[in-house]
């Protein structure tokens, strides 16, 4: 498949930066049902700034991206952007490691997100991080 050259950011867009937008913009959703579920007072927790933000819809990314002068990736450029050309199972490589992504989580209420920059072993060959759990 030819893929057409594109820019994707390095890093997925985090609660600082959607703080950054929401209060350039004023947006809010035409459902708000779970939006920015972890958030409280319109605030994220404490400490989680460099963490992606989570609990927004396509419609709450693509106004962050439009209000950003950039668009969201279709489904092949994000799995370009994450695998690379040479048929690596993993952003990182061919085998797993545990040190490149966060731990499986397997309880029944999920452990929040760790920060974009926490594992920099788990970098796609483009340098697209934070792009497996």
């Amino acid at each position: 498949m030819h893929i057409q050259s594109f820019y994707i950011d390095r890093y997925p867009v985090t609660n600082s930066g959607f703080k950054n937008f929401l209060d350039a913009t004023h947006y809010h959703p035409a459902d708000s049902h779970n939006f920015l579920k972890d958030w409280k007072n319109g605030a994220y927790p404490e400490g989680w700034a460099n963490k992606p933000v989570t609990w927004v819809s396509l419609e709450d990314a693509r106004a962050f991206a439009a209000w950003a002068g950039k668009r969201l990736p279709h489904e092949w450029e994000w799995q370009y952007a994450a695998q690379g050309t040479d048929g690596r199972l993993y952003p990182c490589g061919n085998q797993w490691d545990a040190t490149a992504a966060p731990e499986p989580d397997l309880r029944r209420e999920m452990r929040g997100p760790t920060d974009v920059t926490a594992f920099p072993k788990g970098a796609s060959p483009f340098g697209g991080m934070d792009v497996v759990g």
